[in-house]
C-alpha cells in the first residue's frame, strides 16, 4: 500500500482516489485475513474505504504472501 500511495501522490492524487482494491492472499486462512485487514484499514485512518475483494490462492508470483491490485480515478488538476 505504501507504493500505491506514493504512485498516487506522484500523479497528484491520494488514497481517497482509489475506487477498487483487489487483495490476493497466499493460503487464505482467517489469521492471515485478519492481519491483512487490520493493516489495510490502518492506511485509510478514517477515510472512506474503496470497494475491495480478498481472494485466497495457492501461490503468488515470486513467493509473495500478499499481492495488491488497485484502481484509481484521478481528475486532472
Amino acid at each position: 500500500m505504501t507504493l500505491i500511495e506514493a504512485t498516487l501522490e506522484a500523479c497528484g492524487g491520494g488514497l481517497e482516489d482509489l475506487t477498487n482494491v483487489n487483495v490476493f492472499l497466499k493460503n487464505n486462512d482467517s489469521a492471515r485475513y485478519h492481519s491483512m485487514n487490520r493493516a489495510y484499514v490502518e492506511y485509510f485512518k478514517g477515510k472512506p474505504l474503496p470497494a475491495r475483494i480478498t481472494v485466497g490462492c495457492g501461490s503468488l508470483a515470486l513467493g509473495a504472501n500478499v499481492e495488491v491490485q488497485a484502481t484509481a480515478y484521478c481528475c486532472p488538476k
